[in-house]
């Protein structure tokens, strides 16, 4: 096949990303996916981070309150924490 008649690696993912969007499970996961990225961006930007060690330890209080505090209406309002211990998840 020519090279001019080989499409882009940006149009092929392009193509795929529309095919998998059309399923609600792969939609509801890409959803999920931004909502975790969003809140994770905001903790980033509202604390000082100077070192690597203090990157480390915002990042681990930050999943620790991802998965212990913050309810997910995913998972029947309950944090994922609950959700593993009653075997639901």
């Amino acid at each position: 096949m020519p090279l001019d008649r080989v499409p882009s690696l940006a149009k092929a993912l392009e193509v795929y990303s529309a095919y998998l969007m059309r399923s609600p499970s792969i939609r509801l996961w890409v959803r999920r996916v931004k909502r975790f990225n969003g809140q994770f961006e905001v903790m980033l930007q509202s604390h000082h981070i100077r070192s690597g060690e203090g990157l480390e330890a915002t990042l681990h209080r930050y999943v620790l309150h991802y998965n212990q505090l913050l309810p997910q209406s995913a998972l029947g309002s309950k944090t994922p924490l609950q959700a593993v211990k009653a075997g639901t998840s």
